[in-house]
């Protein structure tokens, strides 16, 4: 048993079989942490979809929810992110079409989330212009606080994230029956409105670890 708690990789998926696979693939190859599992969201792709996944999985422990007759984005993300809560209070939130190219230390996240009740998620994509911020020295590295009074529309944004349950027990849930990015864009905004836990980046982070990669929207696919 490690002494490092569960982190649950809920991949939220919809078709793009080649890409889920590549990030199945990319982070199983590049993101370190010792007590890792799964949680594939799949909006209704089917048993082919799916197989191709348990696959590139392979012996680690996972779980499935399936909207089956196409839920929609908020739908699947509800339901997958609430199935991997059940599982451990640390879920890694990541869409098919993001894969981690380089190496990984997840640990310190776990760490600030796990000693920081005031931060509820770690945000691990690219950041744009524009956002403001400031350093806090956690865990024995320096982040940033992105500041959801900057003006900035998207301190949240749908990129890999590292969640505590408590991020959502105060922000809510995705709204339904919106595209892939008016869904991340209303969510964007509540959390703007909404007082509670703060977003992090790691400051070394700056080119990315992950690649949004592909070309193909979720929304063409419908």
């Amino acid at each position: 048993m490690s002494e490092w708690p569960e982190v649950v990789i809920c991949l939220v998926t919809f078709k793009r079989t080649d890409y889920a696979v590549a990030v199945v693939e990319g982070l199983k190859k590049n993101l370190v942490y010792p007590n890792l599992s799964w949680h594939i969201a799949d909006d209704g792709s089917g048993d082919k979809h799916q197989d191709a996944i348990i696959q590139a999985i392979g012996d680690m422990p996972w779980t499935l929810t399936d909207a089956h007759q196409r839920g929609g984005t908020g739908f699947n993300r509800n339901m997958g992110l609430e199935a991997s809560f059940a599982r451990s209070p640390y879920v890694l939130h990541i869409e098919d079409d993001w894969a981690l190219k380089q190496e990984y230390i997840l640990r310190p996240a776990v760490e600030v989330l796990r000693d920081n009740p005031d931060i509820g998620m770690v945000r691990l994509g690219y950041l744009e212009a524009g956002h403001v911020g400031r350093t806090r020295d956690l865990a024995n590295l320096i982040w940033w606080q992105l500041d959801k009074d900057s003006g900035h529309r998207f301190v949240f944004a749908g990129h890999p994230h590292l969640l505590h349950v408590r991020f959502h027990d105060t922000y809510g849930w995705y709204q339904k029956n919106l595209l892939p990015g008016l869904t991340e864009a209303a969510f964007a905004t509540h959390f703007l409105l909404t007082d509670g836990p703060e977003i992090i980046y790691p400051i070394w982070h700056f080119t990315g670890f992950f690649s949004h990669i592909g070309s193909v929207k979720a929304e063409t696919l419908l």
